[in-house]
């Protein structure tokens, strides 16, 4: 059971998004930072098209220039952008009014999710991908005042076998 959602604006991850509520309701929010950017040449919807798709989501975030373009800014040259832009995504994790107790599920793509998780462990960010993760595959991490404990890593186990 999650308190809340926090996804990446690319398609994929909000169709995973949708999904999900279907089942479980909570509250939604969109981050553009967690936007794959260096990994993947896809073009992101405009905000238009996300807030059409998804009107009932916190799509505040995605503010739009003239064109609804929101992602150009983002798009990472040097694996540094990619940093640092995840570390601003924890300084917000770590600002918003959030109980401890609060399970928060996040949405986003293997690459921008291992970076992610560097960060979270609080271990030097690698260039690269250190960790695999699969398509809808589930990782859980456990964060107290004192620690983070990486408790399950690419959790497919939900999926069908085919």
């Amino acid at each position: 059971q999650f308190e809340k959602i926090i996804t990446s604006p690319l398609l994929r991850a909000l169709q995973t998004c949708h999904e999900i509520t279907r089942s479980v309701k909570c509250q939604v929010e969109i981050w553009p930072e967690l936007c794959e950017t260096f990994f993947s040449s896809r073009e992101p919807l405009t905000t238009h098209e996300i807030r059409e798709r998804f009107p009932e989501w916190d799509t505040q975030r995605l503010e739009a220039d003239t064109e609804g373009d929101w992602w150009t800014d983002m798009r990472d040259k040097e694996w540094n952008d990619i940093e640092e832009r995840v570390k601003r995504a924890r300084v917000r994790l770590d600002t918003k009014d959030i109980p401890s107790d609060s399970n928060i599920g996040i949405i986003l793509h293997g690459g921008i999710g291992s970076v992610l998780i560097d960060i979270l462990l609080q271990v030097p960010v690698m260039e690269g991908v250190r960790y695999s993760l699969n398509n809808c595959s589930i990782s859980v991490i456990e964060t107290t005042e004192n620690s983070t404990i990486l408790c399950e890593l690419n959790n497919t186990s939900h999926l069908h076998k085919a």
